[in-house]
């Protein structure tokens, strides 16, 4: 009797703008194309099978996302050096220690900044950034406590995310400390 294969070969044409669409997505997810599609799929029909490519996705995506970080970071460093934007941002009450007012803040700053329009689009990238690797780290920390906490034999629920709170990326969070010293920055965080 012939095996049934698990996964059949199978060719769609879409326009090319979804195929450039679908590819960038896949890229920056670190996923291949193939797994981003079923991946979408399985959303769209509401099936959540956990299967070992998610957690290799996520943790590819949270590789790509510190990376984009770090790029963001040093980018900030040579077009705000002073640290204007962060200050900025700060008066308009972003949360540094969660980010999750980062969307409330940017829509402030577009409306009220007074500048170069480069220098506000390399801030936003550079927050857009530390969010996406925020929210990433958490899903990574939430896949990896229901990973490994079910096989110890805890109770994955019980334990919850709350017990390894997910920070805001090295160096943004410490902002707040070392100018409540009173220091004057010399390099974006």
């Amino acid at each position: 009797m012939p095996r049934r294969r698990s996964k059949v070969p199978l060719h769609v044409y879409v326009p090319v703008e979804v195929f450039d669409a679908v590819k960038d997505v896949s890229a920056m997810r670190g996923l291949k194309m193939s797994a981003l599609v079923t991946s979408i799929l399985e959303e769209w029909m509401n099936i959540k099978e956990k299967t070992s490519y998610d957690y290799e996705g996520l943790k590819k995506q949270y590789r790509y996302a510190v990376e984009q970080f770090k790029r963001h970071k040093s980018m900030m460093a040579e077009t705000d050096p002073e640290g204007e934007l962060i200050k900025e941002a700060e008066n308009l009450g972003l949360d540094w220690d969660t980010l999750k007012n980062v969307e409330e803040v940017i829509a402030k700053l577009l409306k009220t900044y007074v500048g170069p329009p480069d220098k506000l689009h390399f801030f936003i990238d550079y927050l857009e950034a530390a969010k996406r690797m925020v929210d990433t780290e958490k899903r990574l920390m939430e896949a990896r406590m229901q990973r490994y906490l079910s096989i110890g034999g805890a109770d994955v629920a019980k334990a919850g995310t709350d017990t390894h709170p997910v920070r805001a990326p090295e160096g943004v969070s410490d902002l707040r400390e070392h100018e409540a010293e009173g220091n004057t920055r010399s390099e974006v965080p």
